[in-house]
């Protein structure tokens, strides 16, 4: 089932990531509230589940609901598919007396160039707001986002769908596809 023909941009190798069981839960907080989108066959998938394989775990999968092709979108344009410069970490790793599971949004302060941290909810909030009314912030995540800080701490990279940029695609699908993932970020909303 899993062999060379795989999509290669739905598959994470862990490699030198020091706590891949760490790492696979945080991506897994992810299978409900973000898009992943493939470049190489210009799919957006919103309907997936990350899967372990391969004899020593260190590899993860995106595998596409097969039931459920109306959840993967086609035609869709890598330059419509840009870098935000946000990332989300889990606050378990960040702050050890946080007393349960959370998401910070982290970015790069515009006045000192220093890195600062949100809580994930108030921070898309505030990135919502900021693209409002010009366009929706869609987020959406790629395979090349997951990285390691410190070979500890798992942070996902956001980019963002810019639907508007979606040339080969009717106006009736770029609103399916806008509410598709507003709907899934929804989901952060209950992270704290």
């Amino acid at each position: 089932m899993i062999g060379g023909s795989v999509n290669q941009d739905l598959v994470w190798s862990l490699g030198g990531n020091t706590f891949p069981e760490q790492t696979f839960g945080f991506l897994k907080r992810f299978e409900a509230a973000l898009c992943l989108f493939s470049g190489t066959v210009s799919q957006l998938y919103s309907n997936y589940e990350i899967v372990h394989f391969g004899h020593d775990g260190r590899k993860l999968v995106a595998l596409p609901n097969a039931f459920a092709a109306h959840d993967t979108f086609n035609n869709i344009d890598s330059d419509a598919v840009e870098p935000t410069g946000l990332y989300i970490i889990p606050t378990e790793v960040t702050n050890l007396n946080a007393p349960e599971k959370g998401l910070k949004l982290v970015y790069r302060c515009s006045k000192t160039g220093k890195p600062k941290s949100i809580p994930l909810h108030e921070g898309l909030e505030k990135v919502r707001q900021k693209y409002l009314p010009k366009e929706p912030f869609l987020p959406v995540m790629i395979n090349r986002d997951l990285k390691s800080l410190n070979g500890k701490i798992p942070a996902m990279h956001l980019h963002r769908l810019r639907v508007a940029k979606l040339d080969q695609i009717s106006e009736l699908m770029k609103m399916d596809i806008s509410k598709t993932v507003e709907d899934k970020m929804n989901a952060f909303y209950g992270e704290h």
